[in-house]
């Protein structure tokens, strides 16, 4: 019995020291384990933040990075120059030569030619970048005697056209997608109506967008050339005083009579041809209505008094 008892005791012994040793062993593999994870999560974190661009300037929250891009400005030029020059016809032809080397073209031309008194205006479309060598050059043709610049700039303006324009694009393609998905008639013919009025809104934008395009990728320099002896046409003076008003009032007023006649002419046909009937047709029918009337009146007169007896 006592034999029995220390065999047991000494397997009760020997399986609690696996079972210490088995313990101690998956605890260091979970620990193994754990480091291991921790090691190789580090470099992919800082991977992660190489990626991601550390060391970047930041960005402050709900800033647009586009802002930051440079804006191309868009600016419209004008200008006007009046030289005097030895020959029209000359410098008209280097002109058109100035604006094909420039990249541009002549959109209007005229001549008048008469010896020493000729003259010439010319409209000269060339690229913004060309704007001031181009009418330096022209300036230089002759003597130059009056020449006048504007700018617009039309930035502002460029972009709000290209944001309604997307916007409208997008519009415009919802509005088709709701059009395919119609199944009855008076859907079809609401969104078709509703399409069709966004579709014209879009093509305004386009127009409007073209028109800043022409304005802005040209500019524009109008040119009058003068002959040695030409006269510049004098701006009229615009004359104030009592006679003024009194020649500006009788001017108003034969205006006004002559409006006055013609309309009465114009009416005088459809009153001839149409008042005349309609006043015979009245007449006739009062005369009617006095016949009708008369003998109910009569009628409805009492009678005289009886006459008094004879004596």
């Amino acid at each position: 019995m006592r034999t029995r008892s220390h065999r047991r005791l000494v397997g009760a012994a020997l399986a609690g020291a696996v079972a210490v040793t088995l313990l101690a062993g998956c605890g260091a593999s979970s620990d193994s384990r754990s480091s291991g994870s921790k090691a190789a999560a580090a470099p992919d974190s800082a991977q992660r933040r190489e990626q991601s661009g550390a060391g970047a300037p930041a960005v402050k929250p709900g800033q647009d990075p586009a802002q930051n891009a440079p804006v191309t400005r868009a600016v419209a030029y004008t200008g006007t120059i009046t030289v005097r020059v030895d020959d029209v016809d000359g410098a008209a032809d280097r002109i058109a030569a100035l604006a094909g080397g420039s990249g541009g073209y002549i959109s209007a031309e005229t001549r008048d030619s008469d010896a020493g008194k000729s003259t010439a205006t010319i409209t000269v479309k060339v690229p913004p970048d060309k704007f001031a060598d181009v009418l330096g050059a022209i300036g230089g043709l002759g003597k130059e005697e009056q020449r006048q610049v504007s700018s617009e700039d039309l930035t502002a303006q460029v972009v709000d056209v290209q944001a309604r324009l997307a916007a409208q694009r997008a519009s415009v393609e919802r509005i088709r997608a709701l059009l395919a998905k119609a199944t009855s008639i008076s859907e079809i013919t609401s969104i078709e109506s509703e399409l069709a009025r966004r579709e014209a809104d879009l093509e305004s934008l386009e127009a409007r967008q073209r028109a800043l395009t022409d304005q802005t990728s040209l500019s524009t320099i109008t040119v009058t050339l003068l002959g040695p002896v030409a006269v510049v046409p004098a701006t009229p003076k615009r004359k104030l005083g009592f006679w003024t008003g009194l020649e500006t009032g009788w001017h108003g007023f034969t205006a006004a009579l002559t409006a006055l006649l013609t309309l009465l002419g114009f009416l005088l046909p459809f009153l001839v041809t149409i008042g005349v009937p309609v006043l015979v047709v009245l007449w006739a029918l009062r005369r009617v209505r006095d016949r009708r009337t008369a003998p109910s009146a009569a009628a409805a007169a009492p009678r005289g008094a009886a006459s008094p007896p004879s004596a």
